[in-house]
């Protein structure tokens, strides 16, 4: 009789159609490395009947229906690992785990080609007004993000923009979302659009997401190859991604989410076939090196910004899609999860660091959001957190996450007496709206509370 180790697990994440145990290949499926802890669980539920009357001879007999089957719930661990596709300036910045960054951010694939964007009509669009973009055959619908690549004003989230209209297929329009007024023409002469949550190029890897405003996900399916058996999650959804900033430990994203059906078979030598995490995927991101950037004002260049100097001992960020599966109650059948919902998009956390009295350190931060919790409902501040570092880690070698949260509001830290006292700042991210050079706002119609671009060094 054969025994199944967790040291002889594998993962892959997989585009092929449901119930599909062979036929695996390099394009549509592909390996995730886990740590140890991962599960995949799913669960019937039952009812009991049971019967209870007087008498000197009572029936007392019993019974019990299964009645439901649960999602699978998955859940696993996977290290931070940005890498180049290929050797040199030419390869693009990608990481095993894109994948899934995309899937819980979009309902699209990745888009790995784009549309050439041919022009822009309409002259100095201002932050709220619209602007008119053609392409060949875009592809696009309302409510995907337009990622705009070549776009000169456009840095960090003024890349991606949300798609109000589609007029035909070969135009879409935008909003002006940023601070900036959009010129036409010249400006997007040598732009591409891609429609994902997820763009690679040979500076960085970048996730928006502006395309999350979805009632369901990009759907797929895992495969846990453990031994000789595949057990293969069906219809799967990413429900949320934790990332704890131990500083003695290496950069990692508790990944969880949910799945309509469980299947096992024997392993099959097509699976073999999958895209392998490749050797250059060789860096890991000390926790150690991340930096945290603080600034009193929505994208930290309203009137009045203040920058506060933040280093860290400790944190964590988590990101929730709060998804919700829908199961019909059908008398005499096992009722099966038909699908499932996103709930509200979640993105918040905690930071804890050493309370310090000098100007602009945490001390002056608590100072501030003391004098103004009376009167201040929602204290407005940017929060940038560089993962491994700032640039100069990526020039050593070591890779970095940047992940940019313009508009955060900060509950009022909290004080811990220790040997060392510390305070606790819990945030949490919203969306935003640029509307001057100098202001902003939260608007809980845009999807702007993230934005996660991966560095590496050229290999």
């Amino acid at each position: 009789m054969a025994v199944n180790l967790s040291r002889n697990t594998k993962v892959y994440v997989t585009t092929t159609a449901d119930d599909v145990m062979t036929g695996f290949t390099a394009g549509d499926t592909f390996e995730v490395q886990v740590l140890n802890g991962y599960s995949f669980n799913q669960q019937a539920e039952s009812q009991a009947i049971s019967l209870s009357e007087a008498g000197a001879a009572p029936l007392r007999g019993s019974r019990s229906f299964n009645t439901k089957l649960n999602p699978v719930d998955w859940k696993f661990s996977t290290y931070i690992r940005p890498y180049r596709s290929a050797a040199g300036v030419g390869g693009l910045v990608t990481s095993p785990e894109n994948f899934l960054w995309n899937a819980m951010a979009n309902a699209n694939a990745k888009d790995s080609t784009g549309v050439v964007v041919s022009g822009v009509t309409g002259t100095a669009v201002a932050p709220g007004g619209n602007f008119t973009i053609t392409a060949t055959a875009h592809g696009l619908s309302v409510g995907d993000t337009a990622l705009l690549e070549g776009v000169a004003v456009a840095t960090g989230y003024n890349q991606y923009w949300k798609v109000e209209t589609v007029p035909n297929s070969g135009s879409f329009t935008c909003t002006n979302y940023t601070k900036a007024t959009l010129g036409a023409g010249a400006t997007f002469a040598s732009a591409k659009v891609y429609k994902s949550a997820l763009r690679e190029t040979t500076a960085s890897s970048t996730v928006s997401f502006l395309g999350s405003d979805k009632n369901q996900l990009y759907k797929f399916g895992l495969i846990f190859k453990v031994d000789n058996t595949m057990y293969r999650v069906n219809n799967c959804a990413v429900d949320g991604a934790n990332i704890n900033f131990d500083l003695q430990g290496i950069a990692t994203i508790d990944w969880n989410g949910f799945g309509t059906n469980l299947l096992s078979a024997p392993y099959v030598a097509q699976l073999a076939s999958a895209t392998a995490v490749p050797a250059t995927a060789s860096i890991y991101i000390t926790n150690k090196l991340s930096t945290t950037v603080l600034k009193s004002t929505i994208e930290g260049t309203g009137t009045g910004n203040k920058t506060y100097v933040l280093p860290i001992t400790g944190g964590s960020i988590s990101i929730k899609n709060n998804i919700q599966f829908v199961t019909p109650e059908i008398l005499g059948v096992v009722n099966n999860a038909i699908g499932y919902f996103t709930g509200n998009r979640d993105v918040s956390g905690s930071l804890t660091a050493y309370l310090k009295t000098s100007s602009l350190e945490t001390g002056e931060l608590l100072t501030d959001i003391l004098a103004g919790v009376a009167t201040t409902t929602e204290p407005q501040f940017y929060l940038e957190l560089d993962i491994g570092g700032a640039t100069a880690g990526v020039a050593a070698g070591t890779g970095r996450v940047n992940m940019k949260l313009p508009a955060v509001t900060l509950q009022v830290p909290s004080v811990e007496v220790q040997d060392v006292i510390s305070t606790t700042i819990n945030f949490k991210a919203s969306g935003y709206t640029g509307i001057d050079a100098n202001n902003a706002s939260f608007n809980l119609a845009v999807p702007s509370d993230l934005l996660v671009t991966y560095y590496t060094p050229t290999i």
